[in-house]
């Protein structure tokens, strides 16, 4: 498995990092391209101790060298390129950038108001649609109280999963299910465009350990964001807890070591 992310993109270079399960990368080559034009390249070999103490390789996995974009407006495209192979990251921006390759929510914050106030949806519901297109992340307990009190039932998470997802899309949905072990927020939207089709660019994650996600509420509507995580709150998912996410928002994986997650798209 290769796994990696772009971290800084500007009109003068590209930086980021690059592993593989399989074999070395220390001194590939890789290219930046904007569609199917080579922008730069450069060759994998900087040493990030924080990838090392994360247990990947011997931490010579970073890379940076000069690009040349003509136009500024292409930045978020810009895509990397592992040569002689089919593997590609992408920018965590530029979910913002090719928004093409996801759908869009059908149900409208604009909607949201008239909805409600006709009894369609109930509050759990009205707070879904509204904090997770707002802030880009919204998380929903699995533990629900039974109805005569004393001892709780968890929520099959597959199903919760596609009963918020269906809300967004306002109609029943083809859901995937995709188990990944990552150490970096990028790799989500690597591993559901991996899947093809037309996915939702909101997801639900799970899994059977806790896990910490520190997200900036509301970055995958300001595209004049550069990066960064000031202001990035920690929201947490696990096994009695989903946490939905968009996926162009400015995120981290709190983690010393790659994470086992499920990943629940809908198409």
């Amino acid at each position: 498995m290769l796994r990696g992310a772009i971290e800084l993109v500007n009109d003068e270079r590209i930086d980021g990092w690059l592993y593989s399960d399989f074999g070395e990368v220390f001194d590939r080559t890789v290219l930046a391209f904007v569609d199917d034009q080579c922008v730069g390249s450069g060759r994998i070999g900087i040493v990030r101790d924080d990838l090392k103490a994360a247990g990947l390789a011997d931490g010579r996995l970073g890379f940076s060298f000069p690009i040349a974009v003509d136009d500024p407006g292409d930045l978020p495209r810009v895509i990397v390129k592992l040569e002689s192979s089919d593997f590609s990251l992408l920018q965590s921006s530029a979910t913002k950038g090719r928004s093409d390759l996801f759908q869009a929510p059908a149900a409208a914050l604009a909607r949201l108001e008239w909805m409600r106030g006709r009894g369609m949806l109930s509050p759990a519901e009205a707070a879904f649609l509204k904090y997770v297109q707002q802030l880009g992340a919204f998380d929903h307990s699995l533990v629900q109280p039974k109805s005569t009190g004393g001892e709780v039932l968890a929520a099959d998470p597959l199903r919760s999963a596609r009963d918020f997802l269906e809300l967004l899309l306002l109609r029943e949905s083809e859901l995937v299910e995709t188990e990944i072990s990552a150490a970096c927020f990028d790799e989500i939207g690597m591993a559901v465009l991996a899947e093809g089709g037309e996915p939702l660019s909101i997801v639900a994650l799970w899994s059977a350990a806790p896990v910490s996600i520190a997200i900036v509420e509301g970055s995958q509507n300001d595209r004049r964001r550069s990066g960064g995580f000031e202001g990035a709150i920690e929201y947490r998912l696990g096994p009695d807890r989903l946490l939905f996410v968009d996926l162009g928002v400015q995120a981290r994986i709190e983690t010393d070591k790659p994470t086992p997650l499920k990943i629940f798209s809908a198409y």
